[in-house]
């Protein structure tokens, strides 16, 4: 992706899609619930042994980015996998249940099979019994909900970018996520001497457009910050305190 600026990339192919679909998927649709969740599980577990492995044979700086979905994965990664790592990411929500249960993907879903299934679960386990299976499904996948894991560990190199008019994603997403790391730093207040605001050089950067123009029309944004994130993991007056502190 950036050739020229001498930082390399391993794209992972998401399960679930392109060679790693299941035979009896047709198309990108995932065909169960579990399926989504194995997906981001997956991804996340695969994604940390490739940081481990680059990591553990000496190459760095190392970053993780993503988009919409695969966004919020990076997101999840970066706070689980213990390693310094720059973070970008690019039209990421704070959790799938609003674009699944209310916004632009549940269209999609077949409520009828879901609803004929939803007799077999212990609905008793999520504390749901007497709503419908809309409320049902969304209480599930809060698991995706990013604030309920740590921060980035290197948030002077996290640069979340949006758009300014995305129907998928709730404009209020970028500042719950912010929000929630400030409440977490807060309570385990880091020692970062050299960064003195509350969000610790978190950035957030907006972009014109919609969740797939900008995807199109917004390479260079993404590209450009990119290369900022990666550029901080290593800015002299930063470089050696980071590594220690991660």
């Amino acid at each position: 992706m950036l050739p020229n600026t001498g930082i390399g990339s391993v794209i992972l192919e998401s399960p679930y899609y392109g060679h790693r679909k299941p035979r009896r998927q047709r198309g990108p649709k995932l065909q169960c619930v579990s399926d989504l969740l194995s997906l981001g599980n997956a991804t996340i577990e695969e994604t940390i042994s490739i940081l481990r492995y680059f990591n553990a044979h000496g190459h760095g700086p190392l970053g993780i980015c993503g988009f919409s979905m695969g966004g919020v994965h990076a997101i999840m990664t970066a706070g689980v996998c213990n390693l310094p790592v720059a973070l970008v990411t690019f039209l990421a929500p704070q959790c799938a249940a609003p674009v699944f249960c209310q916004g632009a993907l549940s269209a999609s879903c077949d409520w009828d099979a879901l609803s004929r299934h939803s007799s077999s679960i212990n609905w008793n386990e999520w504390n749901c019994e007497d709503e419908d299976v809309k409320h049902r499904l969304g209480r599930i996948l809060r698991i995706t909900d990013v604030t309920r894991l740590p921060p980035p560990p290197c948030p002077w190199a996290t640069i979340l970018i949006q758009a300014k008019e995305d129907a998928y994603i709730d404009r209020r997403s970028e500042e719950v996520i912010r929000s929630s790391w400030r409440d977490y730093w807060k309570a385990f207040p880091p020692t970062y001497e050299y960064l003195s605001s509350e969000d610790y050089g978190v950035e957030t950067r907006w972009v014109c457009g919609g969740h797939v123009t900008s995807f199109f029309n917004q390479h260079h944004t993404f590209r450009l910050a990119l290369r900022t994130a990666m550029q901080r993991m290593v800015t002299e007056e930063v470089a050696d305190a980071h590594y220690s502190e991660c």
